[in-house]
């Protein structure tokens, strides 16, 4: 469930992370991911950076940048993500 939760926060950003995750072996790139999220937008690299912290505990997130940058649509769509994740 919790990986369903963290796949659900980068599937929010719209883009095709097939590349970078394995859902069978419940594996992600990572590093790829940082790599090529570079070049997009702030809110999605916020995303990217909210799930890949509850993916990983060594990925450092900042939860004031993301809840003041972030619309509000991707906010309540995060907050919900996050309640998943938590049951």
């Amino acid at each position: 469930m919790k990986f369903k939760a963290v796949l659900s926060l980068l599937e929010q950003t719209g883009k095709d992370f097939s590349t970078w995750v394995d859902t069978e072996a419940q594996e992600i790139d990572v590093e790829g991911i940082l790599l090529s999220s570079r070049k997009w937008s702030s809110g999605e690299k916020l995303l990217v950076d909210l799930a890949l912290s509850l993916f990983s505990p060594s990925h450092d997130v900042n939860l004031n940048q993301v809840f003041n940058t972030l619309d509000t649509e991707n906010i309540q769509q995060a907050i919900r993500t996050l309640q998943e994740y938590c049951n």
